[in-house]
């Protein structure tokens, strides 16, 4: 009977959604159990970038998080990203105040172990959270009145609803029509960090591509305390048709681009490899099911332009979070219903995933890589004189405006302000 439930909630996964949801889930007076099967703090491979979309997340739990995670060092603010896609050729992109504040910085590097670890702590002060670390989860169960969540080496426990935030490695309902996805919509990474490194602007983030690794690029963004993360992404499909050693690619791609080996002349690897899968927001999946929510990278909600999915994730926390709240008051835990968080995260994030959704399919081909490569050596030399291509970057519907040729004039006639 529901009534013997073990709990109204259960979140499983303690990263930036299932943290977010676990915040909102405290504003709403409800009593849950966060799940994690890792002990804190822990390694994460992650870009290690909070974008303005994410700041503004933290702020609506706590407007006193960044400054204090500032204030502790922990985080670096983020002026700007140069692009280079070909060895002569680089594009400045210089992010804008946060919300047009002077001063306020809107984006910021963070390694994801300290973040997600400084999260869990404020998430711990509230009684409403029952916070359980070392705990893997291994499946669970759907009945009529309730899940039943098995855990390993432990007593099974039961919940009215579940919120899956487990990343795109692991789903615990296997039965989710979306548990096996299709290789162009998920990308490979792998992650080391580096010290040494030596690049113009430290307070910008690097990003390189060329053919060979499109679609897909190499990352570096720097840290505190002259710590860099350096990161390699590349779309799945293209990794096992082309049979790379990401490792090798990586490690290759440092001695062989023009751009990128003077920066690491003097660099010194200080981690071993991490490497991930990623759930990209290319395609629209099925997020929820009787009784549970998928949120964050666990729904597919990765950029493909960015490869950034800490903003979506903690937005589909909150929303997860506003979902329970409402199937609890009502006593509606079917599909059906949850399929309102599914709309509403869909619609908040439509204009972040819009580009990559457009351009996926694009960039399997290889003329239209070689097309993206010219475009950013003429952009370069127009981009170098004017900020017009932030517009691109602060668009609501950014994949309308690279269809709008008006764009494109405004892009190489404007002159700089």
């Amino acid at each position: 009977m529901e009534s013997n439930c073990d709990n109204e909630v259960i979140v499983i996964g303690a990263g930036p959604a299932g943290l977010l949801a676990c915040f909102w889930l405290q504003k709403l007076n409800i009593p849950h159990v966060l799940l994690e099967k890792e002990s804190f703090p822990r390694p994460k491979s992650c870009a290690d970038i909070l974008t303005s979309k994410a700041i503004r997340r933290l702020n609506e739990v706590d407007p006193k998080f960044i400054p204090e995670m500032l204030a502790a060092g922990m985080m670096k603010p983020i002026n700007g990203t140069y692009l280079s896609a070909v060895d002569d050729a680089r594009l400045k992109l210089k992010y804008k105040w946060l919300d047009d504040k002077e001063g306020v910085f809107s984006s910021c590097s963070i390694d994801r172990a300290d973040l997600d670890n400084y999260l869990l702590n404020k998430v711990k002060t509230s009684s409403l959270t029952t916070v359980l670390t070392g705990v893997q989860v291994t499946s669970v169960e759907r009945a009529e009145e309730y899940c039943t969540i098995h855990l390993k080496g432990r007593v099974p426990i039961t919940s009215k609803m579940v919120i899956v935030s487990t990343g795109s490695n692991f789903n615990p309902f296997t039965q989710h029509k979306n548990y096996n996805i299709d290789d162009k919509h998920i990308a490979l990474g792998i992650r080391a960090y580096y010290k040494g490194v030596e690049v113009d602007d430290n307070d910008f983030c690097h990003f390189y591509t060329d053919d060979h690794i499109m679609p897909g690029g190499f990352y570096v963004a720097p840290l505190q305390n002259g710590l860099y993360n350096v990161n390699m992404v590349i779309r799945k499909d293209i990794v096992k048709a082309r049979k790379l050693d990401l490792k090798k690619e990586f490690e290759d791609f440092i001695i062989t681009n023009e751009q990128v080996k003077d920066s690491f002349k003097n660099a010194t690897r200080v981690s071993s490899y991490m490497g991930s899968s990623l759930a990209l927001g290319t395609k629209k999946r099925s997020i929820c099911g009787d009784r549970y929510l998928l949120a964050g990278d666990a729904a597919g909600l990765i950029d493909l332009i960015s490869a950034n999915g800490i903003p979506q994730a903690m937005l589909s926390g909150k929303l997860a979070a506003l979902q329970v709240k409402k199937s609890l008051s009502r006593n509606n835990y079917s599909k059906n219903f949850l399929k309102q968080y599914e709309a509403a995260l869909f619609k908040a994030i439509k204009g972040d995933l819009s580009v990559g959704r457009v351009l996926n399919p694009l960039l399997s081909y290889k003329l239209v890589n070689n097309i993206v490569l010219k475009a950013v050596r003429v952009f370069s030399r127009s981009a170098s004189k004017n900020s017009n291509l932030a517009e691109l970057l602060y668009a609501k519907r950014p994949a309308l405006l690279l269809f709008n040729p008006l764009f494109y004039i405004r892009l190489f006639t404007k002159k700089s302000t």
